[in-house]
């Protein structure tokens, strides 16, 4: 057996081996990119779910701009109450921890609440059944039931229930207000936690347009107002907006509203 035609391959491959892991080496110290201890220390407090609700494509775009441009590490919505302190901080920010948010779609425009003016065949995106003649819902306030809420949440929080009105699941809500974002009509809103009572709709309209468009949108009878003993409820604006500061829970709002638009806050809130 000729023994030198195996060694020599051998040792030609081990050479070769040699002097590539040294030149990547050589290649790895002067090519390497400079890790920020700051942002390295920040990064591993964020949730890294990417979500984009701080407005930065990534979590390692936000910790960038947290330690480089000063932005306010209280802008992950994400984060935990425990992890916010710590990533303050990492970065020598005071941070006040404020109470989680959910997202509810403020709206009840259902089919048949609010029977759409004409069938839409087009893309099946909320911001383009928008641009047609205002969306095809009976109240151009309403809630457009294609679903570009549903692609926007990272989470899977959001599914479309009955009536072609989406419903989204509290338990996996993040409170990251992508949805809210992605909504052409503007009928998500983020609530917090603590709330009692919410508003299931953003209609500007009405009395009569209003009840023409959606038999459970806000009529602005101020019925809600008139009955809420803190003053917690104002209709200026033609809809009941509640101010969840002044806002005790008695519920005598959702007794005497008579669409009825304002209900229950928390996972039960439904359409």
């Amino acid at each position: 057996m000729d023994w030198l035609a195996i060694i020599s391959p051998a040792a030609v491959l081990g050479v070769l081996g040699l002097l590539f892991g040294g030149l990547l080496g050589v290649a790895s110290k002067k090519f390497a990119v400079e890790v920020d201890e700051t942002v390295a220390n920040l990064r591993q407090y964020l949730p890294g779910a990417n979500c984009s609700g701080c407005g930065y494509p990534s979590c390692d775009a936000f910790a960038e701009a947290v330690v480089h441009n000063g932005v306010d590490v209280s802008g992950c919505a994400v984060i935990s109450a425990e992890n916010l302190v710590k990533a303050g901080k990492a970065v020598g920010q005071e941070v006040k921890v404020s109470g989680q948010k959910k997202a509810v779609v403020l709206c009840q425009g259902t089919r048949e609440n609010s029977p759409p003016r004409y069938e839409y065949e087009g893309i099946h995106s909320c911001k383009a059944a928008a641009m047609v003649s205002g969306g095809n819902k009976g109240c151009r306030y309403a809630c457009l039931g294609n679903g570009d809420c549903i692609s926007a949440c990272a989470f899977g929080a959001i599914s479309m229930g009955p009536g072609n009105i989406p419903v989204i699941d509290f338990e996996k809500c993040t409170g990251c207000g992508a949805c809210s974002r992605k909504c052409p009509r503007n009928v998500i809103g983020m609530v917090p936690m603590e709330a009692k009572v919410v508003v299931l709709c953003r209609t500007q309209e009405r009395g009569r347009t209003v009840r023409q468009a959606c038999s459970r949108g806000c009529i602005t009878c101020r019925l809600c107002e008139r009955a809420c003993p803190t003053g917690a409820i104002n209709c200026d604006s033609g809809v009941a907006v509640v101010d969840y500061t002044k806002c005790i829970g008695c519920l005598e709002c959702t007794k005497k509203c008579p669409s009825p638009c304002i209900d229950l806050f928390g996972p039960e809130t439904i359409v």
